[in-house]
């Protein structure tokens, strides 16, 4: 394949796919041809060194991620449970949704006092 070929195969789809796809997207896509890249840099170990490290990166913060993620849901899982679970751990349907339809006053419940709070401090600090 000739250079010409690989910088036109790597920059110009077909005109309907590459409307279709965000500017970035489609930068994204040329710059990480591992064709385009050797046809710039004239190294085909470049790529390698390039995506290994960006790759490492994103499993790093993939991990983070996960555990901020799992953290918040047992967050709330246990706030669910402090606030509408039964002692023998039955969700308490008549409490929930009356709290959902706004019916009962269930705001003293600590769990809620402390969102509330949160909510105004966010609200007061912007």
């Amino acid at each position: 394949m000739s250079n010409k070929q690989i910088l036109k195969g790597s920059s110009y789809k077909s005109q309907r796919k590459a409307r279709q796809e965000p500017f970035a997207q489609r930068l994204l896509g040329l710059i990480s041809d591992p064709a385009f890249i050797k046809f710039i840099a004239g190294d085909d170990a470049l790529y390698r060194e390039i995506i290994k490290p960006i790759d490492e990166e994103a499993r790093e913060r993939d991990e983070t991620f996960r555990q901020t993620y799992n953290g918040k849901i047992n967050e709330m899982a246990l706030e669910f449970g402090k606030d509408f679970l039964t002692k023998d751990a039955q969700i308490d349907w008549l409490k929930l949704v009356d709290y959902v339809s706004k019916r009962a006053d269930v705001t003293n419940r600590p769990a809620i006092k402390a969102a509330r709070i949160r909510q105004a401090r966010r609200r007061d600090g912007d």
